[in-house]
């Protein structure tokens, strides 16, 4: 039986004409408060049509007793609504919700009084279809689609963000190269060096470049890559080099099971002394205790296309040879890879439907699943290893967070992100708050990026979306810490795909 396919390919056309469909003043959405997280401004809407909506479209902390109220333009023609036309149901599942209709104010209101409680900390979907008619005779235009989300307890009240770490954001001098689905990587000497990535949304690069902390600029490593690549994966090694693994490269954007090491010494690239056991791209490289590196998961090729896979391998720099592990227990492409304290390494999603979690043990070199799972499936999320073991999970195409606890139980995560965002960026700050950065959210069906940032308090539990922003919107971006207060966040994907992908820097300073 086939695994789970991701269709990496057709992933990427599809993404491609989502990108065109923006216009470059769309690309940043300005973030409201608690509730909206940055929806797209709206066209002006005339004529009969739903003007209210409570909840709004993307309220969250929604009591599970909410009794939901549509108000009208105009006064509704009362038996052209009805159950079948206003329906309120599980945003996953498409399970109705039973309840009644009732109107008020003059039947410009329409009222659903569910007949069950809400489940706490889910998605619901309200719809009324299109040809719900006034008592004039007109007709809504089009179907009608809000959604919210429940809170996470009895108690709807969202909980007062505490002060946010202060800090500012700053430009830097411009990469050589435009790049997005590049990596970043954080040297020995305190320089962060850059490699490959998109230059444009079909076009690899295999250059690489330095970023000088003292210079705040960037300067061309003394040899490019030996192959170009985009989605693929950097980790610094114990000696100081850094193995670059996979990707896709090519006309065909096909994953590859080439890899190379990157000398600071010699700034230069060289190949490793043997391919990958399989290629692979959206995988994860972690350097293990031991001075080995988990190759883990990504996308394979096969001739009907990109599919997720099981495979796993480690890379032996002693040798600079690769050799094959059991397979983990779930397809993964697109997951996150978490360095314990105590060598293990946890795998978290990546699969649209299998929420398993799963653990490397380098000791017997084997995979093994923990606790229930996650509460939602997850992919291009986050994963933050806590000060407390714990792992804050989040994003991911939903605005969610959950908490991994260190014996395998998974709880929501106490307050709600104030954004949406997936393939954004993560970082641990020196005082255990967790700064988020870009990403991107859909909101029917067009692709928007996100310019705000946001941080997450493990003291209280709290997000904190009082942040600066960024100086433009950014996704598939990279972020890396360094000199213990600054983060360097660099390229991301264009909003005008006809272009070069973001070639700007910026510095982020914890004050």
């Amino acid at each position: 039986m086939r695994p789970a396919g991701w269709g990496l390919r057709g992933w990427i056309v599809r993404h491609i004409l989502t990108a065109m469909l923006l216009l470059p003043g769309l690309a940043a959405c300005g973030g409201g408060g608690g509730g909206g997280g940055g929806s797209p401004p709206l066209p002006p809407i005339t004529g009969f049509r739903i003007s209210v909506a409570d909840p709004r479209d993307g309220e969250i902390y929604v009591p599970v007793d909410k009794v939901i109220r549509l108000t009208f333009s105009a006064p509704i023609y009362p038996s052209s609504l009805g159950a079948t036309r206003f329906v309120l149901a599980e945003r996953v599942s498409g399970t109705s919700v039973p309840g009644d209709i009732e109107y008020e104010s003059g039947d410009r209101v329409a009222v659903y009084r569910p007949r069950i409680r809400l489940t706490h900390n889910y998605r619901y979907r309200i719809s009324v279809s299109a040809g719900v008619q006034s008592v004039g005779g007109d007709r809504l235009l089009a179907d009608f689609v809000a959604y919210f989300r429940t809170a996470v307890s009895d108690d709807p009240t969202p909980p007062p963000p505490p002060p946010s770490p202060k800090g500012t954001f700053r430009k830097v001098g411009d990469m050589k190269r435009g790049r997005s689905n590049h990596t970043a990587t954080l040297l020995d000497s305190g320089r962060v060096l850059v490699t490959g990535g998109f230059n444009t949304a079909t076009t690899l690069t295999k250059t690489a470049e330095i970023f000088d902390p003292g210079a705040l600029a960037f300067a061309y490593t003394g040899s490019d890559m030996e192959t170009p690549r985009a989605f693929h994966a950097a980790v610094r090694l114990s000696d100081g080099r850094v193995l670059v693994a996979g990707g896709v490269t090519g006309a065909g954007l096909v994953e590859t099971g080439t890899a190379e090491l990157y000398n600071p010494s010699a700034d230069s690239f060289a190949p490793t002394g043997g391919s990958m056991t399989a290629a692979r791209a959206f995988h994860t490289t972690t350097l293990l205790a031991d001075g080995r590196v988990l190759i883990a998961g990504g996308t394979v090729p096969s001739p009907d296309g990109s599919f997720s896979s099981r495979k796993a391998e480690v890379f032996n720099p002693a040798t600079g040879t690769f050799s094959t592990l059991p397979d983990m227990a779930v397809y993964r492409a697109g997951h996150t890879a978490t360095l314990l304290t105590d060598g293990r390494v946890v795998l978290v999603g990546g699969n649209s439907s299998d929420k398993r979690i799963e653990v490397f043990s380098p000791g017997s070199d084997s995979f093994s699943t923990i606790g229930a799972g996650l509460k939602l499936a997850r992919r291009g999320h986050t994963s933050t290893l806590l000060a407390d073991g714990t792992i804050l999970i989040m994003g991911g195409g939903d605005r969610t967070a959950e908490i991994l606890e260190t014996g395998g139980n998974v709880r929501w995560a106490p307050s709600y992100p104030y954004y949406d965002r997936k393939d954004h960026t993560d970082t641990l700050l020196p005082t255990g708050h967790v700064f988020f950065t870009g990403g991107s959210f859909l909101v029917n069906s067009y692709l928007y990026f996100q310019q705000t940032t946001e941080m997450y308090d493990p003291s209280t539990g709290a997000f904190m979306g009082t942040t600066p922003q960024m100086a433009e919107p950014r996704v598939r971006h990279r972020a890396v810490a360094y000199e213990a207060k600054k983060i360097l966040l660099t390229g991301g994907q264009n909003a005008d795909p006809s272009q070069p992908e973001l070639s700007s820097a910026e510095v982020y300073e914890l004050e």
